[in-house]
């Protein structure tokens, strides 16, 4: 059978990952690896977050601790946002979008 592969993940001000960074490309086999504080686990969250885990599995209280800097009371933005670029075997590409905002927390498929 065939299968995709996650290509890219677009991170904007979440947890320790400030403004917008994108991780990947990804290979069929990807090892995440790196000293301790590195953020290993803040990507993994990143991960689940985009898929819809709720904010207790990702090691805070609420989603808006989620915004850098707001555990500390200094968030850098009102908004954080995960985009999980996933392409699939004929090449064509989707993506998976949650952001969360002072209003809660949103999520878009292929942008819509």
């Amino acid at each position: 059978h065939k299968m995709g592969v996650l290509h890219t993940l677009d991170l904007e001000n979440f947890k320790s990952y400030k403004g917008k960074q994108v991780i990947g490309p990804f290979k069929r086999f990807t090892a995440i690896i790196g000293p301790n504080g590195s953020g290993k686990s803040n990507l993994m969250d990143a991960i689940s977050f985009v898929l819809g885990e709720k904010a207790t599995s990702l090691r805070v209280k609420k989603l808006g601790d989620l915004i850098h800097g707001a555990p500390i009371g200094k968030p850098v933005s009102n908004r954080c946002s995960v985009t999980l670029n996933y392409k699939e075997d004929s090449g064509r590409m989707r993506s998976f979008t949650r952001s969360v905002t002072n209003a809660g927390s949103e999520f878009r498929v292929d942008g819509k």
